[in-house]
């Protein structure tokens, strides 16, 4: 298991100070353990102050993000992940929104994973509540030699 390196230091500074404190020291060597536990300390301190800042960047960019999606509407978001999905290349579909929370899916796809894909995407987007599935399937054109409809050299 890895250990992160807030937690090492910790533990690293923990044993020192758990070390310096079992040692019979002059005083001159407690002012090198006094020093050690300071700088042990600021360390400490400081990735406190780094975990904390980077929680709160992560934070602030999630809100953005969020409010950038909430802003691009209904629409946009299903059609955005409609757009990018592999299965969908060549597949012609169109989106209608007849109500408020509804996505209606019109045209054509290529086989039934395709459809199934579509309306999986789309219930799956945020703000949508119902799906209305009008997709058909369209098989693509065979383009072995000797099928109907076969461009022929």
């Amino acid at each position: 298991m890895r250990m992160s390196t807030r937690a090492w230091v910790v533990g690293v500074a923990a044993g020192l100070l758990v070390a310096a404190s079992h040692w019979s020291i002059s005083a001159q060597d407690q002012s090198t353990v006094d020093k050690i536990k300071a700088k042990a300390g600021d360390a400490v301190s400081s990735i406190k102050k780094g975990a904390a800042n980077a929680g709160e960047a992560i934070k602030e960019k999630f809100a953005k993000t969020k409010d950038y999606v909430r802003g691009m509407g209904i629409e946009g978001r299903v059609y955005a992940r409609l757009h990018w999905e592999k299965a969908l290349v060549g597949s012609k579909i169109d989106l209608a929104t007849p109500k408020a929370g509804v996505i209606a899916l019109n045209g054509s796809v290529g086989d039934a994973k395709a459809k199934l894909k579509a309306v999986e995407l789309t219930r799956d987007t945020v703000g949508v509540n119902e799906v209305q599935d009008h997709l058909t399937i369209v098989a693509a054109p065979s383009t072995s030699p000797g099928a109907p409809g076969a461009v022929k050299p």
